[in-house]
């Protein structure tokens, strides 16, 4: 159910005269937060692309 709460999150565009100035129902950086954290409670590990982490990961 997050999963698809943030995915439900990602797609909601605006419509109409709004929609020109911020497209987006909810800002990408909270976003971006949920679905990091949903990755590492589930223990998700994938391949990434070479100095990258994920959102909220301590650097090194």
């Amino acid at each position: 159910m997050r999963a698809l709460n943030i995915l439900h999150n990602m797609a909601v565009e605006r419509t109409g005269w709004r929609g020109f100035f911020r497209r987006w129902w909810i800002s990408d950086e909270p976003l971006r937060n949920d679905a990091a954290n949903l990755i590492r409670d589930v223990g998700y590990t994938a391949l990434m692309p070479v100095n990258s982490r994920l959102v909220g990961d301590e650097s090194t």
